[in-house]
């Protein structure tokens, strides 16, 4: 009899062993599928999106000059020079001046109150060495041109405060000199 237990619940055992493991075997399956079916529609969605963005630039007058425009630029660090990837949306022309347009869906990535959209296009200007990029929002039909004003040059220096202490200190001084020298001649 008491081998028979032991049967049962190795069998039990194993029965549940099996089940632990088709049970996760599902779940895994179940959220690949789930994965693959989301970034399909993120993929969809963005390719929708960018064929609105060319209707909708087209109708604002622009031409599209390039899509997907793969490009580098030099970054310096510590001294050495390394070229940074860069992957523009499209660049396109209007009146003679050139853009780079960059489409944004979604209220969590449009609008320059979001820093990563902000640091984009300001990636994109200073890059190419644009006066203005392009934000596209093709669900809220927009088009805006934004422009971050970068100081060409060297920053002004500041003057010190210093500087008239020093020159008042030093006039003091020559005066003292100059009497401790006439008395010094009585």
């Amino acid at each position: 009899m008491r081998f028979g237990m032991e049967i049962s619940h190795a069998l039990a055992l194993a029965a549940l062993v099996v089940g632990v493991l088709l049970g996760a075997w599902i779940v895994s399956a179940w959220r690949r599928r789930r994965e693959r079916a989301q970034a399909r529609e993120y993929n969809q969605r963005g390719q929708r999106a960018e064929r609105e963005a060319v209707h909708l630039l087209e109708i604002e007058g622009y031409k599209i000059v390039s899509k997907q425009l793969r490009t580098t630029y030099a970054v310096e660090l510590d001294g050495a020079t390394h070229e940074v990837p860069l992957i523009v949306d499209f660049v396109v022309e209007r009146r003679g001046e050139r853009f780079a347009a960059e489409v944004k869906t979604g209220a969590s990535a449009a609008g320059l109150e979001h820093p990563e959209t902000r640091r984009q296009l300001l990636e994109y200007q200073l890059a190419l060495g644009l006066e203005r990029v392009l934000l596209v929002e093709p669900e809220r039909k927009r088009v805006s041109r934004v422009a971050f004003p970068i100081p060409r040059g060297a920053a002004p220096r500041r003057r010190s405060s210093a500087g008239p202490w020093v020159a008042a200190l030093s006039a003091l001084l020559l005066l003292t000199a100059a009497v401790v020298w006439v008395l010094s001649k009585r």
